[in-house]
């Protein structure tokens, strides 16, 4: 059923945008949004992929793909934070050495400069419910790896974190006001890298189920943006968990739509391709005519 389709290759794009978009939420809280987070999710990939290939284990590759995107998070942090860097000139600079990287990488255990896909290679592990496959909507929500599902259950868990722990606590602190935060005794640089790194743990996640959900295989191309989309999704939602889960799901719906236009309705693959990144920009000049209409209103109640 067409409603049954959109609906899964919803939910399977969503999933990467949502683990991103929440990792992302620690650093937007906090004071420094990581934009390196591209380079997170290229690499994560790249890690659950060689890691899964020679383990045979996709746990472990999962657990590759979170420990390469904490690496790259803390290495975005002691750059910033330590060296004082340009937060934007490290993140161009990490997205770029990622894409390069993983080339080299890819011709010196593959011998191949546009795809790696290890043969038999095993799968994130998924949950069906036949009886319910021919459902309208329902039946969309079905046959897809844990990892889709876990997306909605890191919601939770982002909620819970930002707003009902210490830690969660000091990070949205941090970034009201360092200064204030750093006079009752926060350290406040130790919140700011470890939000870097559940920022990472959750971008390791977005990257393993695109090389390990239902493609199996790494492209240098295939975060195909999602960090910067879910960049979006933060903004979008001003951090809050909820709101950035609505972002990505509209996100991820044109993401699907795209590819299935140029299947239904033969339309040139440029144009469909360009479909989410026009919903992308769409979205920003929506959120930064709200932000001026706020301070027009703000500035006139003082006035």
């Amino acid at each position: 059923m067409l409603i049954n389709e959109l609906v899964s290759v919803t939910l399977r794009q969503s999933a990467p945008l949502m683990f991103s978009a929440y990792g992302g939420a620690f650093t937007y809280h906090v004071g420094a949004i990581n934009i390196a987070m591209e380079a997170e999710i290229l690499l994560s990939a790249f890690a659950s992929i060689v890691v899964t290939a020679k383990s045979g284990s996709v746990f472990l590759g999962a657990i590759s793909a979170m420990l390469s995107a904490v690496l790259v998070g803390l290495l975005f942090s002691f750059l910033t934070e330590k060296l004082l860097a340009h937060i934007v000139t490290v993140a161009l600079g990490l997205n770029t050495l990622a894409f390069a990287i993983t080339r080299l990488l890819m011709w010196m255990l593959g011998g191949t400069r546009g795809v790696l896909a290890p043969e038999n290679l095993p799968m994130l592990p998924t949950l069906s419910l036949p009886r319910f496959e021919r459902v309208p909507v329902i039946g969309g929500m079905t046959g897809h790896t844990v990892l889709v599902y876990f997306a909605w259950v890191a919601c939770l868990i982002t909620t819970l974190i930002l707003y009902f722990t210490k830690l969660g606590l000091r990070i949205r602190a941090v970034g009201e006001n360092t200064e204030a935060a750093r006079a009752t005794g926060i350290n406040t640089l130790a919140v700011r890298v470890y939000a870097q790194m559940l920022c990472g743990v959750f971008c390791g996640l977005a990257g393993a189920q695109l090389a390990l959900g239902d493609l199996r295989l790494f492209t240098s191309r295939i975060s195909a943006g999602k960090g910067f989309i879910a960049l979006a999704a933060i903004y979008f939602g001003r951090g809050r968990p909820a709101l950035m889960t609505f972002a990505c799901l509209i996100f991820g719906f044109f993401d699907g739509l795209q590819s299935r236009l140029q299947l239904w309705a033969q339309v040139p693959p440029q144009m469909a391709q360009a479909l989410p990144f026009v919903t992308v920009v769409f979205a920003l000049v929506i959120i930064s005519y709200l932000a001026t209409r706020k301070r027009e209103s703000v500035w006139r109640e003082q006035k």
